[in-house]
């Protein structure tokens, strides 16, 4: 890489110091770039120091040891992102699946600074018809994943002025179909609710049948709870207020590749209390005596739904014996997330608002819930035009 020249750090007023210096030139306007930034400092020495941190980054972000290909450029920018604690590691597993998949073998060799917006809608197109894996499309939801991993990157880039236009920002992402999420039915509802406690009060402690009654009780705390499947997973008997009944969403396991892992924080740092009632407390109580039974004894760290050897059970063993038990039921089109769901269907159409349903789902705004579950409050429009009705004949 090439070092920061100390001549470049500069006072611009007593305590700021500004860095200027050239890092490449743009291929498609022929002018130098020479990015800036302004710090405050006590000191040149002190400036100089803050200015290399950034100068680093900002070569970094360049691909700089690795050419300014766009590909290249991005890796780059997750890699750093990364690092600085930005996004988790499982984030930036996926954005890297999505950059060597999809955005690699199209557009990844280009030069950043000269990708047009019709090159970035020609590979939307591309990867709607047939930029699979196996010659299949992409569905629109992955599609728009992609479109904001470039948009990020090229907004990242323009505000450190490595290149001057954000193509992805100017580009046609397709939009999202209009899709109401699967919730069950209510003969589909009772017959899943009966098979989880079946399974949930089978006191064994043979390892194969100690996964499956772990698994039921994930999908349990799903529907009850309206948890995702790693927040299920990675609730503790910590976590648990079974006097109180409250549960505290405060972590998800994530599967990497190797063996589980405990993340801190939940999706979108979602972390909450949900409250539940006494039919979940009875249940959670019951789970927690046949678990001292099946590890002998229990720590406060120990996970609700654990593995058999009492360490973390992973989701997707407990989406697929979900799905293997709607199977045998013959409940077509259920997933794991079906529960998450279901529970806030029934809770929306029971009354509660949306804002509150939005923090018991750990939804980051309440809009998200809106558009997800607009289909639950069909009675809202009609409720509102009465009470509208009412207010006018009393002032009449």
């Amino acid at each position: 890489m090439k070092e920061l020249d100390p001549c470049n750090v500069r006072m611009v007023r007593p305590g700021v110091w500004r860095a200027r210096q050239y890092l490449r030139t743009d291929r498609s306007t022929g002018r130098a770039v020479r990015p800036s930034e302004t710090f405050a400092a006590a000191d040149h020495e002190d400036a100089c120091r803050q200015a290399r941190v950034w100068w680093s980054r900002q070569q970094l972000a360049a691909g700089r040891g690795g050419g300014t290909a766009l590909g290249d450029m991005a890796m780059n920018r997750i890699n750093m992102l990364e690092s600085l604690g930005a996004i988790d590691r499982s984030t930036a597993r996926a954005y890297r699946g999505k950059l060597a998949l999809y955005v690699e073998p199209a557009i990844g060799r280009m030069d950043a600074g000269e990708v047009r917006v019709s090159d970035v809608n020609d590979l939307y197109v591309h990867l709607l018809e047939s930029g699979g894996r196996r010659g299949n499309g992409l569905s629109p939801a992955t599609v728009r994943v992609v479109h904001a991993l470039l948009r990020g990157c090229y907004q990242s880039w323009v505000t450190d002025g490595i290149v001057a236009a954000n193509p992805a920002m100017m580009a046609t992402p397709p939009p999202m179909p209009d899709a109401k999420a699967r919730s069950l039915e209510p003969d589909e509802l009772e017959a899943v609710a009966n098979e989880l406690a079946a399974v949930m009060h089978d006191g064994s402690t043979e390892p194969a049948r100690a996964e499956q009654r772990s698994a039921a009780t994930a999908a349990y705390l799903a529907l009850h709870l309206g948890l995702r499947a790693g927040e299920a997973c990675a609730l503790r008997w910590r976590d648990i207020d079974t006097k109180g009944m409250s549960a505290y969403v405060c972590g998800s396991v994530a599967e990497l590749g190797g063996p589980p892992l405990l993340k801190s924080k939940p999706k979108r740092k979602s972390m909450r209390h949900v409250a539940f009632g006494k039919a979940v407390a009875a249940e959670l109580k019951s789970c927690l005596e046949w678990q001292k039974r099946l590890l002998d004894g229990v720590r406060r760290d120990t996970t609700v739904c654990c593995a058999p050897d009492g360490g973390l059970l992973r989701p997707s063993a407990a989406s697929k014996a979900f799905g293997a038990m709607c199977a045998c039921l013959g409940v077509q089109g259920a997933t794991f997330h079906t529960l998450r769901h279901t529970h806030a269907t029934i809770v929306l159409a029971q009354g509660a608002d949306v804002k509150t349903t939005a923090e018991r789902l750990g939804h980051a705004r309440a809009s998200t819930t809106t558009d997800i579950y607009a289909h639950a409050m069909p009675g809202r429009d009609a409720a509102a035009s009465e009470g509208f009705e009412r207010y006018m004949e009393g002032i009449g």
